[in-house]
């Protein structure tokens, strides 16, 4: 499971809080009312939650996205990717991760 944070200009959302998933899944479903959420000049809050099969993200405190997966792992890893290859950059300030009760 991978939510993105980038904006990609072919999406309808623009790309943040997709759901992007590997082995030939591609996008399943995308984020809602990203355009009008969306601060391209400022910081944005973005929350994800990963719980069971259940995948969820906001935006400025909306949920812009919500999907359930049948082959979703009961453990897994957070991790932050930024595509080397191509010319872009990404700051986060305070990012927190905590556990789901």
């Amino acid at each position: 499971f991978q939510a993105e944070d980038g904006i990609r200009d072919r999406s309808p959302s623009r790309g943040l809080g997709d759901v992007y998933k590997r082995q030939g899944k591609g996008y399943p479903v995308e984020a809602k009312g990203i355009k009008v959420l969306l601060k391209l000049d400022d910081w944005n809050t973005m929350k994800i939650r990963a719980k069971g099969k259940k995948y969820t993200v906001w935006l400025a405190g909306k949920e812009v996205m919500n999907y359930e997966s049948e082959s979703a792992p009961k453990k897994g890893k957070i991790g932050i990717q930024l595509h080397g290859s191509r010319v872009m950059s990404i700051e986060y300030r305070n990012m927190k991760a905590s556990p789901i009760k």
